[in-house]
């Protein structure tokens, strides 16, 4: 792979990103800038008229190595992915993108093939080989103090190359804080159904500020996917925050990476409870287990039977102060004494054991 320093802060405009031969600062200030024609023609290149496949695709790749545990074909397709959904495309958000020089600057307005094109520069960049997966490190790529070479910044920036690399770095720390075991920690969280969203994750807290129970969270939403991946297992798993979701998707329609955070929410659940770190403080896990027991046992819920079977698992007392609601939903005949089954309750329980034992075989017996 490139030097990350050089992906990070190369000016796709000028530097020579997709050259095999150039790898490095050095080898670019040895070999010079790489013109563009449309670099002084500001109402040609720049948005909102037309896009480029060259910024995008350096974009691409950065974000593969600002926000994802690892550069990896894996991870590049994911980013991919977002783009195609997210991404200013022809015809809607630009007229058309400028490819490379060696397509000789042709204009693009299909938007599959801006799609492509911006991949296979992004990949370009990256220049990982077959199967390669590079773990993402802490810390700065340009130590503190450091400038940013002045062969990776536009002649005519004023400066402007400088303050976006120093803003891309404070992104890169932000979101970067994990070790080895928080690598590993987050492997297992992505590898589960739902959970590959943490990967996604730019750290930049519209989650948090958009969650209406966060008040009630030992950890925000944000700081629980930095504390997975500092490693920090037994915290994550033993916080209340994932029980206080309210699957609301507040946080899923205004996340600009398109995290589904009650998703990975719910699979940190099933993690806690498998690992018996589910927080004591919450009723949650003892509301699954009856809600379960109920829909096994009869196929429906039997809503007096369910509270007063959770309530005796909880806090008895606390079902004196839903007495009065009872009561009232008593009267209007809402609240049936009776509980009825469904037919074929036995398949249902076959069924149910099955999934239980495939969920073990998949979970390593847990």
């Amino acid at each position: 792979m490139k030097d990350k320093r050089f992906i990070y802060y190369g000016d796709p405009c000028t530097a020579r990103l997709t050259d095999p031969e150039v790898k490095s600062f050095e080898d670019a200030q040895r070999r010079g800038p790489k013109p563009c024609p449309f670099l002084d023609e500001k109402g040609k290149c720049s948005p909102p008229r037309f896009g480029c496949v060259a910024v995008a695709g350096a974009r691409m790749a950065r974000c593969v190595l600002q926000f994802y545990t690892q550069a990896s074909e894996v991870t590049l397709a994911l980013d991919r992915d977002f783009f195609r959904r997210r991404g200013p495309l022809p015809p809607k958000d630009v007229e058309a993108y400028i490819d490379t020089a060696e397509y000789g600057y042709r204009r693009i307005t299909d938007p599959d093939l801006v799609v492509r094109r911006v991949w296979e520069y992004a990949r370009a960049v990256l220049d990982l080989k077959n199967g390669e997966r590079v773990p993402r490190m802490p810390g700065r790529f340009v130590p503190p103090g450091e400038e940013v070479p002045a062969v990776l910044q536009r002649e005519s920036g004023n400066g402007r190359t400088k303050s976006r690399a120093r803003s891309s770095n404070g992104h890169q720390i932000a979101g970067n804080g994990h070790s080895v075991d928080g690598y590993e920690f987050v492997e297992e969280i992505a590898s589960e159904p739902g959970g590959e969203c943490i990967l996604w994750c730019a750290q930049c807290g519209t989650c948090s500020g958009s969650c209406p129970n966060v008040l009630w969270m030992a950890h925000s939403p944000r700081k629980i996917i930095a504390l997975a991946r500092a490693g920090k297992r037994e915290e994550v798993l033993s916080s209340n925050s994932m029980w206080c979701c309210a699957t609301c998707h507040l946080c899923t329609v205004r996340c600009p990476r398109g995290v589904e955070l009650p998703e990975l929410m719910h699979v940190l659940e099933c993690m806690s409870t498998h690992e018996g770190l589910a927080s004591g403080k919450v009723s949650t896990p003892a509301m699954y287990r009856t809600l379960a027991s109920a829909v096994k046992g009869q196929g429906r819920v039997h809503e007096l039977g369910l509270m007063g079977k959770f309530f005796l698992r909880t806090n008895p007392l606390a079902a004196l102060r839903m007495a009065p609601v009872g009561l009232k939903l008593l009267l209007h005949r809402r609240l049936p004494l009776r509980a009825e089954k469904i037919e074929g309750t036995d398949q249902l329980r076959a069924i149910v054991e099955e999934a239980r034992k495939e969920a073990q075989t998949i979970g390593g017996g847990k």
